[in-house]
């Protein structure tokens, strides 16, 4: 709430939780000292105490996310003045850290080079800073990029990028990437940046419901609340159509796919703890497992989410539903966006959705998620 509150809000307070031992807390006072900074509604002293207290739990913090959430609020308090530390942050040994320096005014060059880091969520920040500079080197930065990246969705995001930079709807090959980046003058800048994140796919891909799988390591986030166990006009409940979707979508899946299953009610019910090959016998194994659940109750999607993200090996979620969560205490249309960006984030993870409604404000909020973490969204009839 103090995030987003519109009025001043007292910087001072907001450090206070940052004795706190639970991460969260500081994570959320981070957060919300960030975004108040940025719209200059920030009291207290900033320089005399605010600011001490975010380059003490960037420097000395013990958790990662803090760490990189204390170097976004301290930009966002002091751009010109933390130079230094976002250079530093830039060679850090944390993952989450190096993500959240290259998306804080890193150059070109480092930018490039974060390319080939082996963590996903440092490539991710390396691949969405390039496209928000839309010059001519980093288009061709992403071109090159784009035959040797190991993750499909990290490939599936620089196409978007592409994309939206030049309006064209080439695929994954990049040799007319290549082509068209290398015929861009070098003070070249798009005349007005498209709208990224398209439907297209590869002809051969797996598709869940209408929308495709452009990952190899996905969770699928299933809502099994009460809308799914209304009967429709036929008789069939929609959770019996989903188990006929996901069946045609997990026998499609290429073997070298890991997956998993976290159905949810008022609480998650995973299948497995991390994700699985796709292989004959655990896809089997897998869908008996989802075709037999009775679960019902109410949809407590941010709990399934957290857990999910505890994998680390996952770069795409994919959530089915209404869209409306109605269990927990994350449920507001307006604040899931946000709150899914902030966790998703410092992972580099993509959330999809699958609406099984036309609720305009759900299609809102889980377009804006799309937006925000690379993901897509589409609406399911079922």
């Amino acid at each position: 709430a103090l995030a987003r509150v519109e009025g001043v809000v007292d910087g001072e307070a907001l450090i206070r939780l940052l004795s706190e031992k639970e991460s969260p807390w500081k994570r959320a006072a981070l957060h919300a000292i960030e975004r108040q900074a940025v719209a200059d509604h920030l009291a207290g002293d900033l320089q005399g105490k605010v600011r001490p207290a975010l380059e003490k739990a960037h420097k000395r913090g013990r958790d990662d996310r803090v760490r990189a959430a204390a170097l976004r609020a301290l930009v966002a308090l002091d751009p010109g003045g933390s130079v230094q530390l976002v250079l530093a942050a830039l060679d850090d040994s944390a993952p989450p850290v190096r993500a959240a320096a290259l998306g804080l005014g890193a150059s070109l060059e480092r930018l490039v080079a974060a390319l080939d880091d082996d963590h996903l969520a440092v490539r991710v920040a390396a691949v969405n800073a390039l496209a928000d500079s839309q010059s001519a080197p980093a288009a061709r930065a992403l071109s090159a990029h784009l035959e040797g990246e190991v993750s499909l969705r990290v490939q599936w995001r620089i196409v978007d990028q592409l994309q939206a930079l030049s309006g064209l709807a080439h695929r994954r090959d990049p040799r007319p990437w290549q082509a068209w980046s290398a015929d861009r003058a070098q003070d070249w800048h798009p005349e007005k940046r498209k709208d990224s994140g398209s439907a297209s796919r590869d002809d051969q891909s797996a598709a869940f419901a209408g929308l495709p799988i452009l990952s190899e390591r996905i969770t699928f986030l299933i809502d099994l609340s009460g809308s799914m166990w209304k009967p429709g006009a036929n008789g069939q409940t929609r959770k019996a159509v989903v188990d006929v979707q996901l069946r045609q979508c997990l026998e499609k899946l290429p073997e070298n796919t890991r997956f998993n299953l976290i159905p949810y009610t008022a609480v998650p019910i995973p299948w497995k703890d991390k994700l699985q090959p796709a292989t004959k016998r655990n896809t089997a194994k897998a869908l008996k497992w989802f075709e037999s659940r009775k679960d019902q109750g109410t949809g407590d999607f941010w709990e399934a989410f957290l857990l999910a993200l505890e994998d680390p090996a996952v770069d795409t979620l994919i959530m089915l539903g209404d869209g409306a969560p109605s269990g927990g205490v994350r449920f507001h249309f307006g604040l899931l966006p946000g709150l899914i960006e902030r966790e998703a984030r410092d992972r580099g993870v993509a959330v999809d959705s699958i609406l099984v409604t036309n609720l305009r404000m759900a299609k809102d909020a889980w377009g804006a998620v799309g937006e925000r973490t690379g993901g897509r969204m589409v609406t399911a009839d079922l």
